[in-house]
């Protein structure tokens, strides 16, 4: 599937029709980490969320597939990851940093446009850096590593701890206010330790 020359599927890879929206696609997500949904639902529940037609519990191996497919834009999910590394996104925490990002970097209202996933999929990660999304995504992922200086390696810390996605069995909280100010600190300082 190429974004450029295909028409955008409307289809998940064994021709069962799906819902398109971003918005569909964004609530697939949320179900699966739902943790409201009792753990074996999680899947049947944001299946229904995307495909139009019933879901036939005889094919469900397919669906899943078909649904992982469309989710991936158009390709087989590679290996799952250990589940090791923490989360990057979520779409519930992370709702107005990935409005305003869009806003400010593309001038998408994102509760007027209509775009298709993945269109949307293509916008949310080639954000760059310097927008209120990409740098929470960037600090999440952000590995901290022996041959950083001592300074860098601290401040990478304090910032994956700032903003780290939180369960929300997590008493611990931060405020965007919080993580902003810190991360306008790491880049003095980062600033300075380069100029000198």
């Amino acid at each position: 599937m190429n974004l450029l020359v295909n028409r955008l599927p409307t289809t998940d890879k064994f021709g069962r029709t799906v819902r398109t929206s971003f918005r569909y696609w964004i609530n697939f997500l949320r179900a699966l980490s739902d943790e409201e949904i009792e753990p074996d639902s999680r899947l049947l529940y944001a299946l229904t969320c995307v495909y139009v037609d019933d879901i036939d519990v005889d094919a469900f191996d397919e669906y899943r597939e078909g649904a992982f497919w469309f989710l991936n834009g158009g390709k087989d999910p590679d290996e799952p990851a250990d589940g090791n590394h923490a989360p990057i996104l979520d779409y519930d925490i992370d709702q107005m940093v990935i409005y305003s990002s869009f806003m400010s970097y593309y001038h998408i209202n994102l509760t007027r446009a209509q775009l298709h996933w993945f269109e949307f999929r293509a916008l949310m990660y080639t954000l760059p850096q310097d927008t209120p999304i990409g740098a929470l995504m960037y600090y999440r992922g952000k590995e901290v590593t022996s041959d950083m200086p001592d300074w860098e390696r601290k401040q990478v810390q304090r910032l994956k701890r700032l903003c780290r996605i939180k369960k929300k069995s997590d008493d611990e909280w931060v405020s965007e206010e919080d993580f902003i100010k810190a991360a306008a600190e790491n880049w003095q300082k980062l600033k300075g330790n380069t100029n000198g």
